[in-house]
C-alpha cells in the first residue's frame, strides 16, 4: 500500500489572485479519497501570500501544512522543495490556480496501487472554460494555442509523456534519479527539458481518466500579454543552450535561436489544427467557439512571433519583465 503526500505551489500566484488558491483548496476538500488520508498537504509559500491570508487559509483548511520560504522561489524549485519535504511514497503535485475534479486524488493514488511499476501518473489539464459565452470563446483560444497539451481523453491507462506539472503524481525517488536542471534563463521550459530527460532514463509515465484539472486562464490583459510572450521566448532560449553532463551550457548561437523560433511557430500551427479537431470530435458545438475565438488565436500567435523575435536579439528583456511583475505581486 502506497502512502501519499500532496504539494501545492503558490508561485503561480505571482500572476494570479488568491481566489484561485481558495478554489483549488475547495476542490481538494471534497475529494472522494479524502486529503486527510495524505501524510501531509503542503503549501509552498515563497512570498506571494500575506501573513493575514496565510492565517485565514490555516483556519479554514485545517488539514493544510504551510511551508514558508524567506524569499521568492521559482515554480520548479517550489515543486522540488515540496517533494523533499513530503514523506509519502508518492507525491501529488497541484497548482494554486487549478481546480481538480473530485476523483483526482483517488484516481492518481489507485493507479499506483493497481500498476506498482509505474513511475509517473498524470491527469488531463485544460483551461477552465467558465460558464459565460464570452469566457468560453476566450478559453477556447487559450486551450488551442497556449501551453497545455490537449489530448483525446481515454478511459484507460495509457502511456503518455504529455503530463503537466500541475496535475501529476510521482514516486518520491524520481527526483533523485533525474533532478530538474535549474537554468535561470528558462521560465517554464526547464520542465520540458526535465520530461525529455526522464525519457532517456526509461521512466514510465501514464495518463489516466478521472484526474482532470481546470487551469485558470490569464486573468488580466497584462498577464495574458506577458504569458504569451514568455511562452515563445522560452522556446527560443532553449535553442541557445546545450545540455552536457547534467548542466546547461550557453552557446549564444543566433542561428540555433532562429531555427528554434521557426520550429516553434510551425509546431504551434500544427497543434492548433490537432487540438481543434479533438475539441470538435468531443462536441460538435465547439466549432462555434473555435470560429469565434480565431481573432484571439491570431493575437496569441502575433505575441508568439513578437516574443520569439525579441528573444532572438535579447534573451533577458521578457524574462526580466515577468520576474519583476511576479516579485511584486502579493495577495
Amino acid at each position: 500500500m502506497f502512502t501519499f503526500s500532496i504539494v501545492i505551489e503558490t508561485e503561480n500566484l505571482g500572476m494570479a489572485g488568491v481566489d484561485d488558491l481558495y478554489l483549488c483548496l475547495d476542490s481538494l476538500a471534497v475529494q472522494t479519497l479524502p486529503v486527510t488520508n495524505a501524510n501531509e498537504v503542503i503549501i509552498i509559500v515563497g512570498g506571494h501570500i500575506t501573513q493575514e491570508t496565510l492565517a485565514e487559509i490555516q483556519q479554514k483548511y485545517t488539514w493544510v501544512k504551510i511551508h514558508k520560504e524567506d524569499t521568492f522561489i521559482d515554480y520548479t524549485r517550489a515543486k522540488e522543495l515540496g517533494a523533499k519535504l513530503a514523506t509519502g511514497d508518492i507525491v501529488l503535485f497541484a497548482d494554486a490556480d487549478v481546480i481538480y475534479e473530485d476523483t483526482w486524488v483517488e484516481s492518481l493514488v489507485n493507479t499506483f496501487i493497481k500498476y506498482p511499476n509505474i513511475d509517473i501518473v498524470s491527469g488531463y489539464t485544460r483551461v477552465n472554460s467558465g460558464k459565460t459565452f464570452l469566457k468560453k470563446i476566450y478559453t477556447t483560444a487559450i486551450n488551442l494555442t497556449w501551453m497545455f497539451s490537449i489530448q483525446k481523453i481515454n478511459r484507460e491507462v495509457i502511456p503518455s509523456t504529455a503530463f503537466q506539472f500541475n496535475n501529476m503524481a510521482v514516486k518520491k525517488n524520481i527526483f533523485d534519479i533525474y533532478p530538474i536542471m535549474h537554468e535561470e534563463k528558462l521560465y517554464r521550459y526547464k520542465i520540458t527539458c526535465w520530461k525529455n530527460g526522464l525519457a532517456t532514463k526509461h521512466i514510465t509515465s501514464y495518463q489516466i481518466f478521472g484526474a482532470n484539472g481546470y487551469h485558470a486562464p490569464p486573468a488580466t490583459i497584462i498577464d495574458w500579454f506577458l504569458r504569451m510572450l514568455i511562452f515563445s521566448s522560452d522556446a527560443v532560449i532553449v535553442g541557445n543552450l546545450k545540455f552536457v553532463d547534467g548542466l546547461f551550457i550557453e552557446q549564444k548561437n543566433i542561428k540555433k535561436r532562429v531555427i528554434n523560433y521557426i520550429k516553434f511557430l510551425l509546431y504551434r500551427i500544427k497543434v492548433f489544427i490537432k487540438y481543434s479537431i479533438i475539441l470538435v470530435k468531443e462536441d460538435s458545438k465547439n466549432i462555434i467557439y473555435i470560429f469565434l475565438s480565431l481573432p484571439i488565436c491570431y493575437a496569441n500567435f502575433l505575441l508568439f512571433i513578437i516574443g520569439g523575435g525579441i528573444t532572438i536579439v535579447n534573451q533577458d528583456i521578457i524574462r526580466n519583465a515577468i520576474n519583476k511583475r511576479e516579485a511584486f505581486h502579493v495577495v
